[in-house]
């Protein structure tokens, strides 16, 4: 395995150690490493303080990231939505620091401006602004309902094929 992002209930499940600090975040990536992936990205998300990340990898390299918490409770779906974008980063070449970063700004940018529909706490939208003519524009919320369609279909019964992105408001 390339990468593996768990979070600290992950990580704890699958070191069977405690982790909730960064030294025993490192010593998780560690043992995870020495189970034979290349590289491991410990979210901490959950730390009580700021939700600082650690990226260690199989030569050797340990990196934190250092973040800011966004305030907000529309956070489903963030694990998937992170470890996605970072695939998604790799794939298009990048160093795995730089897949981390990039993925880790993507994410705080969507927690910024979630889309809240149906019945459940939200997810993060990497849709929210649009850039027109060298200049960017929020887009309206319909807007951005209506890019999810068919995303979330069958997660969220309220938003089906024969309703509008408006009666799912």
């Amino acid at each position: 395995c390339d990468l593996v992002t768990p979070n600290l209930e992950e990580a704890s499940l699958l070191t069977a150690m405690p982790v909730d600090t960064l030294k025993t975040m490192q010593a998780a990536g560690e043992h995870l490493i020495s189970m034979g992936v290349k590289a491991a990205l410990v979210k901490g998300g959950h730390l009580p303080e700021e939700p600082n990340d650690l990226l260690a990898d199989s030569q050797g390299h340990r990196q934190i990231y250092t973040d800011r918490r966004v305030n907000t409770p529309h956070t489903h779906g963030t694990g998937c939505f992170l470890s996605s974008a970072i695939a998604a980063h790799l794939a298009k070449h990048f160093p795995i620091d730089q897949a981390v970063k990039q993925s880790k700004n993507l994410l705080t940018r969507a927690l910024l401006s979630p889309i809240t529909i149906g019945n459940g706490r939200g997810y993060p939208d990497i849709f929210a602004s649009v850039r027109t003519n060298g200049s960017a524009r929020m887009r309206t919320y319909s807007e951005r309902i209506e890019l999810l369609r068919g995303l979330y279909i069958l997660t969220d019964p309220d938003l089906r094929p024969d309703r509008t992105a408006e009666d799912a408001m």
